[in-house]
């Protein structure tokens, strides 16, 4: 594995992995009151707050024979693959 990328190959494809096939999930969460009070920058008025969570991209690219994804879609695939080989 070099600068995140890992270079496989599954029935004629090559497989490429990149790490940075995220997607950001946004999640509001309630501020506590204790929260709201006691941080800087102080904004009492401000009841929520956002966390942004990055998650891996369940999208694949296609270019010719190379399939390129993130190394957690790549493993699914892998398992899935070799479940199917031995039924």
């Amino acid at each position: 594995m070099k600068n995140g990328k890992m270079f496989n190959e599954i029935d004629g494809f090559k497989i490429v992995t990149n790490i940075h096939m995220t997607i950001d999930h946004k999640y509001n969460i309630k501020r506590t009151w204790k929260e709201r009070l006691f941080t800087l920058p102080w904004k009492p008025l401000q009841k929520t707050r956002v966390i942004i969570m990055q998650v891996p991209s369940t999208e694949v690219i296609v270019n010719g024979n190379t399939l390129i994804m993130h190394p957690e879609i790549a493993k699914e695939l892998k398992n899935q693959m070799n479940n199917e080989f031995k039924e």
